[in-house]
C-alpha cells in the first residue's frame, strides 16, 4: 500500500507539472498494486478528459465512484463527461441517484439544479438550489443560479430578493448592479436606488449602473437624481439608446406640468427584463433597464 501511495503521489505531481504521460504511467502502476483506489481512477479520468476523450473519462470516473461511492466529486466528474457527450438526461439521472443515496455536496446539488433548469423544470431546479444553500448557506453559485431560475419563473419579487442576497455575498459592483436591475423589475425603486448607488460607487465607469439609476430616480419622482444619472451614462456612452430614451422621457414629463397634478410620474409600466442566457447573475433590458454584466 505504501508503494502504491508513492506512485499515486508521483502521478499527481506529474499531472500538476503537465507531464501527462508520466502521470498516467505512475498511476497505472499504483492501480496495479491497489486496483480499488478511487483517486487513481479519478486521475486517469482527468487525463482522459484533458486529452479530449470524455467517453474514456466517464468510464474511469465510473470506476472511481464504484471504489468510493460516498465521494460526490467522482459522481460530478462522471456526470460532466456524460454532458460533454450530449447525454444530459443520463447525467441528471446519475446525479439524482447520488442525491437519493445521500451522496451530497452543494456543488452536486447545484449541478443537478442546472440540468433541471436546462429542461425548464424550474420548480425542481429551485428546490435543488435551496438544498445547496442549506448545505452551504454562503454558496455563491447556488444563490446566483437560483436568482436566475426565479427570474425565468416570472417571480420578480423572489428574484429581486435572491439577487440582493447574492450582491451581499459577492459585494461587487456588477452584483449590486444586477440586484438593482432586478429590484427595478419588481417596482421596488427605493431599494433599487440604494443598490445602484453602491454599484455606481464600486464601478463608476459602468454605464449600465448609471442608466438604471436614472430609471430608479424617474420612478420615484427624483428628478435631479434621474437627470444626473442619465447625463453620466451618456457621457460614458453617448449613443446608448436606453439612457437617451430615459432622459427623453424625463424631459417630456418635465415639459408637461399641466398634465401632472402630483409631480413627476414614472412610466406606466416597468421596462421588460429577462434573465441572462448564461449562468451568471445579470439582467438585460429591452427598452429600459440595462444589463449590469457579470457579477
Amino acid at each position: 500500500m505504501t508503494e502504491a501511495m508513492e506512485f499515486l503521489r508521483a502521478g499527481a505531481a506529474a499531472l500538476q507539472r503537465g507531464d501527462r504521460a508520466g502521470a498516467e504511467r505512475r498511476v497505472v502502476r499504483a492501480l496495479a498494486l491497489v486496483p480499488g483506489h478511487g483517486e487513481g481512477w479519478n486521475i486517469l479520468g482527468v487525463l482522459a478528459v484533458s486529452a479530449g476523450d470524455p467517453a474514456g473519462g466517464e468510464a474511469r470516473f465510473r470506476r472511481a465512484s464504484a471504489c468510493a461511492p460516498e465521494n460526490p466529486a467522482y459522481a460530478r466528474s462522471q456526470a460532466e463527461c456524460l454532458k460533454r457527450q450530449g447525454r444530459a438526461d443520463r447525467a441528471a439521472a446519475l446525479l439524482a441517484g447520488a442525491v437519493r443515496c445521500g451522496v451530497l455536496s452543494p456543488d452536486l446539488a447545484c449541478d443537478l439544479g442546472d440540468l433541471r433548469l436546462h429542461t425548464r423544470d424550474i420548480g425542481a431546479a429551485t428546490v435543488l438550489y435551496r438544498l445547496a444553500l442549506v448545505l452551504a448557506p454562503g454558496h455563491v453559485r447556488s444563490q446566483n443560479n437560483m436568482a436566475e431560475a426565479l427570474g425565468k419563473a416570472e417571480r420578480p419579487d423572489a428574484a429581486a430578493d435572491a439577487f440582493a442576497r447574492l450582491a451581499v455575498l459577492r459585494g461587487t459592483g456588477a452584483a449590486w448592479g444586477a440586484a438593482g436591475a432586478a429590484l427595478l423589475a419588481a417596482w421596488r425603486q427605493d431599494e433599487a436606488r440604494a443598490a445602484l448607488r453602491r454599484a455606481a460607487a464600486l464601478d463608476p465607469s459602468t454605464v449600465d449602473h448609471w442608466a438604471n439609476l436614472g430609471f430608479a430616480g424617474l420612478g420615484r419622482h427624483a428628478v435631479a437624481l434621474a437627470e444626473a444619472a442619465f447625463d453620466r451614462a451618456l457621457r460614458l456612452s453617448p449613443g446608448m439608446d436606453t439612457a437617451r430614451a430615459g432622459r427623453g422621457t424625463l424631459r417630456m414629463l418635465a415639459r408637461a406640468p399641466a398634465r401632472r397634478s402630483g409631480g413627476l410620474r414614472g412610466p406606466a409600466e416597468p421596462a421588460h427584463l429577462h434573465a441572462a442566457g448564461d449562468s451568471t447573475a445579470g439582467l438585460s433590458g429591452t427598452v429600459g433597464f440595462s444589463r449590469a454584466g457579470r457579477c
